[in-house]
This record gives structure tokens, sequence and C-alpha cells, in this order.
């Protein structure tokens, strides 16, 4: 099930697209913050992928890799995975030459809309580091709420969620601002 708008196309990953996702994630601003700074294996990257498509079978979401027009390759990634005793978590990367373009927000979008209206999900968390400023703020920009901080080894997470009954009564989300892939508002 590909999702789309304006900017972002999505399609969910699959094993195949190892090469490309590794390489992405090993990016120093990637994965700073999505695998505290550590370098995943390839073997790492392939067990995330395969528990990607057990969970698009089981649930029918995972993680979407994000596409835009005027890019070649891989823009990015957002999805949702699967918690066993909580609501799904959002996830959300975009490669670090295209930040700050509205890829992650409108990628992040999407992957809402679908877990709200296609799949019926009443709730969907988050968490992020906190000096992550800007995961903290697509979040905010979003919709969430944060539920509560804590520090885990040292290291300070803010926890968030949104039900799907805030979002109906914000709109929060339709809200949101396009951006061209020059950075420029639409």
């Amino acid at each position: 099930m590909r999702l789309s708008g304006p900017l972002v196309t999505l399609r969910p990953s699959t094993v195949r697209d190892l090469e490309p996702v590794h390489q992405l994630w090993l990016e120093p601003g990637v994965r700073r913050f999505l695998f505290d700074d550590r370098s995943l294996s390839a073997a790492e990257a392939r067990t995330y992928l395969q528990q990607s498509e057990a969970s698009f079978r089981t649930h029918g979401y995972g993680m979407w890799l994000a596409f835009v027009q005027g890019h070649e390759g891989l823009a990015g990634f957002s999805g949702l995975m699967e918690s066993p005793s909580a609501p799904p978590n959002l996830i959300v990367g975009v490669a670090p030459m295209l930040w700050r373009r509205g890829i992650g927000t409108e990628a992040a979008w999407l992957v809402l809309q679908f877990a709200f209206e296609s799949l019926g999900l009443g709730e969907v968390l988050a968490d992020v580091d906190e000096p992550n400023v800007a995961s903290v703020r697509l979040l905010s920009r979003l919709g969430f709420s944060q539920l509560r901080r804590c520090v885990v080894e040292g290291r300070p997470f803010l926890y968030y969620g949104m039900a799907r009954e805030r979002r109906e009564a914000d709109g929060a989300v339709a809200r949101l601002p396009r951006r061209n892939l020059n950075g420029s508002e639409t």
C-alpha cells in the first residue's frame, strides 16, 4: 500500500531495500538519535526490515520508505513500530541532505492519516531524545501531546501520544505548510 502526498510518496519497506536503508541508517545525522549514535550492522538492519515486513502482514503497518520527485534514491522513512503492550510507535527519519524541507513532516502525516483513517487505530505514541529539537518540533506540528519525560541510562527522553479523537477535533495535521524541495512554502 503506497501513501502519497504533494511532496512525498511512501511504499512499504522490504528486505530487498537493505542496501539503501542501511546506508541511510549509517548517516551520522540519522543514527545520532535513532540508534544512539551506534552504527548498525547490515545484519541488524536486515532484522529491522524483516520485522517490518512481518508487521505489515500481521497489523497492516510497518516502515514505509520515502521518495520525493527531484531526488534520486531514498529520501527517508516513516512508519509505525509494533509494541507488544502499547499502541504502535511513530518513527521518522530523513536523509540529512533533505532536512528542513517538510519531507519528514509529510511522511509522518501520511502514516498517521493511514493509521487513524484506514486502520482505525485509537492512538499512536512517539518517543524522542530530548536534545533532538527537530523531532520535538515535528511532533508538536503533527499535534502530539507530551505525556512524560524520563531519564534512561543518563539520557533524557520525551514521550508523546496522539489519540484519534484529539487529532480529529484539533485538525492540527490539516494545517501543515507544504514545502518544495528548495525549502520554500507552497
